[in-house]
């Protein structure tokens, strides 16, 4: 494992989301539980305690998520794991219908901005650009008011064909 990475202080000016403008760009809706399943069907399976997307709305290569994670899997973190795992379930999703006989594998970021903690409930606007031979995207994770709490520029995934096994005879 090889990691690259650069340290620098915010100017400490307040971003907010347009979470109204989100909203209506994002007109399709994703229940929690058809979440999961899909990513059952893609071949990733969450405990309850990993389940941590509320709501989801999405379009074509646009999503927006209302996280909430569970306290003791974000005790000591400014930004938890878990959270921002379920980001990423939220994005495989959305790119499950393209990817269909393959895997995603997250295999590098660009630039993580990490201005504030979102605390243990977010939401998540991520857009997809599925243009290169590795699909890449950018995620904004804000509190539920819109204040934005990271960004993620340059989330790259390598692309894996799924091998499929003959039946046990």
């Amino acid at each position: 494992l090889c990691a690259r990475g650069q340290w620098t202080t915010g100017t400490g000016r307040r971003e907010q989301l347009d979470l109204q403008a989100a909203l209506a760009r994002l007109p399709q809706r994703l229940e929690p539980e058809a979440l999961y399943q899909k990513l059952e069907s893609l071949g990733l399976c969450y405990g309850p305690a990993f389940r941590a997307v509320q709501g989801l709305r999405h379009s074509d290569d646009e999503v927006m998520a209302w996280i909430e994670t569970p306290p003791a899997l974000a005790e000591g973190f400014v930004l938890p794991p878990t959270l921002f795992d379920a980001a990423l379930h939220c994005l495989l999703a959305l790119a499950g219908d393209r990817y269909r006989d393959c895997e995603l594998v997250p295999t590098g970021i660009a630039e993580l901005s990490l201005l504030s903690s979102p605390g243990l409930q977010a939401v998540v606007v991520g857009r997809f650009d599925v243009r290169d031979t590795e699909p890449r995207c950018d995620l904004v994770i804000a509190t539920r008011d819109g204040e934005v709490c990271a960004r993620v520029r340059g989330l790259v995934f390598r692309v894996l064909t799924r091998q499929h096994q003959a039946p046990a005879a």
